[in-house]
């Protein structure tokens, strides 16, 4: 994930790689607050899952899509590489790329 935390005037996208590079999710944030999650197929690379948000509220009618205070408080976590591969089952921590 990166990145790791979130200031409170951040515009950009938090973004989730898969094993083998590819781009799993994207949060996008506008001066800190998050307005849209996207999930993709690691296969193709399509969008699988589209969230938007206003304010705290969800705008998305899907039972998939996580709440904003779900969102906001994974992000702010900070994640850990474990917690990452529980998220996403193919990404264990001794072959992540990205770990030191």
């Amino acid at each position: 994930m990166h990145p790791r935390t979130i200031s409170s005037n951040y515009t950009g996208c938090q973004t989730i790689w898969g094993e083998a590079g590819e781009v799993f999710m994207t949060l996008k944030y506008e001066r800190g607050v998050a307005h849209a999650l996207t999930r993709f197929n690691p296969e193709d690379h399509k969008p699988v899952l589209e969230c938007r948000y206003k304010g705290e509220a969800l705008e998305t009618k899907s039972s998939e899509c996580p709440s904003y205070q779900r969102i906001v408080a994974d992000s702010a976590k900070g994640w850990s590489l474990e917690e990452e591969s529980r998220l996403i089952p193919l990404l264990k921590p001794e072959r992540d790329p990205r770990k030191d």
